[in-house]
């Protein structure tokens, strides 16, 4: 044994006493003492403090080499060929994946974006084929990609079937609901039109009750020179009977419509002169302008001799009993397209020509396809184009007594 050794050993005294320093003095504290440790065998706590510092010394005997392979470490090793290839793959497959699944998505946003093809405006149908075009992209990319695919069928048919959704997004807004939203649109402005029609047949209706005879084709006053001339159109009598009591108060019939005392009260729209699809812009000297038109002005060979166009005569007014060829069969007014005059403008009636939408001042919708026109019973009858001039120039007569086909 070294001198070390014996240095490391402790007394038995020494053991003993530094045991008795570190006790706690049970008059000190109050706390209650610890569970009692096992006691130790006296080597084992001499030899406590050796078994540490050997450990120690065992440490600071490794080689060097060993301190500089735990400090650096092992560097990996380099990928594998096979290793490569499954990541490879696994990129691949990612990729095919999120082109497979946007076609999918775009395509379904097509078919839903396809709706708004029912809206008139053009740039509601830009979505739809913009997410259509976008979705068989998309397809046609993911599926050149899933040819190396081990799962490629599902994703073939998700490829498919985005492309099939991008084309079905685009061409069902043109072709259906388009067509849907259009039929949609003739439907509620042929309600609105003939319900217009309707009002100004219950008007006139009125007007004979308490008049007893329908208004005249102008208001006809003498101007300054003593001379008959027209101020007002027949509409403006009919402004009592259609619930506009106050504006009809505004006019002085005794000036032209065009009057600047008139002006105030000619400016202003009245909804019941409207059709619907027709544009509402008002005249150059901004009067108020109505889509409807009197049938007057037109004396028409017949069988039976010459017959009057219309009931809205200048120079007599005209009553029930005067129809003769039945207030059904007789046409009171009807629907115009182009030209529109103002609503107080005296002189507003037209012949029927050539037949409906054929001549820019005759009769026509704003669709092209037909027009309303008024009885003289006060229904509302919808003819459409095909309807030979000769039927509607029989139908425009009140004395003519023709024959009518059944069908009108």
């Amino acid at each position: 044994m070294n001198d070390s050794d014996q240095d490391r050993k402790k007394s038995l005294w020494e053991v003993m006493k530094s045991a008795d320093s570190t006790a706690p003095n049970p008059e000190e504290t109050t706390e209650e003492p610890p569970d009692p440790q096992p006691l130790k065998g006296l080597w084992s706590v001499m030899g406590q403090n050796t078994s540490a510092e050997n450990e120690i010394d065992e440490a600071s005997e490794l080689p060097e080499e060993n301190y500089e392979q735990q400090a650096v470490g092992t560097q990996p090793p380099p990928f594998t060929a096979e290793e490569f290839d499954n990541f490879r793959k696994y990129t691949s497959t990612s990729s095919n994946l999120s082109h497979s699944l946007a076609g999918l998505v775009f395509g379904i946003a097509a078919v839903l974006f396809s709706f708004l093809a029912t809206s008139p405006n053009i740039w509601m149908k830009f979505p739809s084929s913009l997410c259509g075009v976008v979705a068989v992209l998309f397809g046609l990319t993911s599926l050149s990609q899933a040819q190396r695919l081990e799962n490629r069928n599902s994703e073939l048919i998700k490829s498919v079937a985005g492309i099939l959704l991008g084309l079905a997004g685009m061409f069902l807004g043109p072709t259906v609901w388009q067509q849907f939203g259009d039929q949609a649109r003739r439907g509620n402005n042929r309600e609105f039109t003939a319900s217009n029609l309707e009002s100004l047949g219950t008007a006139l209706q009125e007007y004979h009750d308490i008049n007893h005879q329908f208004p005249t084709g102008d208001i006809l006053k003498k101007n300054e020179k003593g001379e008959t001339v027209p101020h007002h159109g027949w509409l403006s009598s009919l402004l009592p009977y259609l619930g506009q009591e106050e504006l009809f108060q505004q006019i002085n019939f005794d000036v032209p419509y065009n009057d600047p005392q008139n002006s105030a009260a000619m400016t202003q729209n009245v909804e019941p002169f409207f059709a619907a699809g027709s544009s509402r812009k008002k005249t150059a000297q901004g009067f108020g302008i109505t889509h409807f038109a009197g049938i007057a002005g037109e004396t028409i060979e017949t069988n039976s001799g010459l017959g009057e166009a219309g009931i809205f005569d200048n120079e007599n007014a005209v009553r029930r009993q005067d129809i003769v060829d039945g207030l059904s069969q007789t046409f009171v007014a009807g629907e115009i397209s182009h030209e529109f005059p103002a609503w107080g403008q005296p002189g507003n009636w037209r012949r029927i020509g050539k037949g409906l939408n054929q001549e820019f001042n005759g009769f026509g919708n704003a669709a092209g396809d037909g027009a309303f026109f008024l009885m003289a019973d006060g229904s509302v009858k919808f003819f459409s184009n095909k309807t030979s001039a000769d039927v509607l120039k029989k139908l425009s007569t009140r004395d003519g007594n023709e024959a009518i086909p059944a069908e009108f």
